[in-house]
């Protein structure tokens, strides 16, 4: 077929490489995932606190009731918060999906928050080494990719 002047070049979108499709499926899966359940409890939140069946089934597990009383003194807005930044990292996710820059800054900016939230609502010993090396270890490869995809993150 003949190239006329009329025909547009259609312009490059980056590829998506697939350990960057990995980890974005395990950030929709997560973070929906947490999303769906904060929201949950925030819903659910005075229902939870007074049910005798919740408490009946917690004392039937060890360390139990001592945990979930931990996390419920932070109050039903902990969990509104926590629902709204799981959902600004899912919408990262999304975005970075789809190659939009700013997803990676969205999805950074409610990871760190989350880390921070604990700290707020319940005290310092709600914090996890584990999270925090989770938290970086997901936001130093969403920005290793970005960089191999050829755009500047900074």
């Amino acid at each position: 077929m003949m190239e006329t002047e009329f025909e547009e070049e259609k312009p490059s979108i980056p590829q998506r490489p697939t350990g960057l499709t990995v980890l974005l499926i395990l950030s929709f899966i997560g973070s929906g995932y947490q999303a769906f359940s904060y929201g949950l409890f925030f819903l659910m939140y005075d229902f939870i606190q007074t049910s005798p069946i919740i408490a009946e089934m917690l004392q039937s597990i060890k360390g139990a009731p001592e945990a979930f009383g931990k996390i419920m003194s932070g109050g039903k807005y902990f969990f509104l918060t926590n629902f709204f930044c799981f959902s600004g990292s899912l919408l990262g996710a999304i975005m970075i999906w789809n190659v939009k820059r700013i997803g990676f800054h969205i999805y950074a900016i409610a990871q760190i928050i989350l880390l921070i939230l604990p700290l707020l609502f319940i005290g310092r010993d709600m914090i996890g080494l584990g999270n925090i090396l989770l938290t970086i270890t997901f936001i130093l490869l969403y920005a290793s990719f970005y960089k191999r995809m050829g755009i500047k993150l900074w």
